[in-house]
């Protein structure tokens, strides 16, 4: 699906701010202010957004979803962009979501 890289945001308990989930070998990211970033809109209004990456990528950030429960986005770096590689991406955020809450 082309995808370059793929970080998870979870919303805090407060929902003020989307932490970013680490791992072994993954660079350490900055927690994200809900209201102020286009990663906290995708999240607030349920939406996909489209922010293009300085290399001519697009940097895509998708909700995750449980029913009606946002847990958070995810946020995908890909080559190419169109309707197809959106809902590809949306139904693996959805799977994502799924694994999360299990």
């Amino acid at each position: 699906m082309n995808a370059g890289e793929a970080v998870l945001y979870l919303v805090d308990y407060g929902q003020r701010v989307l932490v970013p989930l680490s791992g072994v070998d993954v660079p350490a990211r900055e927690p994200l202010q809900i209201d102020a970033t286009l990663a906290g809109r995708a999240f607030r209004d349920v939406a996909t957004f489209d922010a293009g990456a300085p290399d001519g990528r697009h940097r895509l950030w998708l909700p995750l979803l449980d029913g009606t429960t946002r847990l958070g986005v995810m946020e995908v770096t890909v080559d190419r962009l169109d309707q197809r590689v959106q809902r590809r991406y949306r139904h693996l955020a959805g799977l994502i979501a799924k694994i999360l809450v299990a």
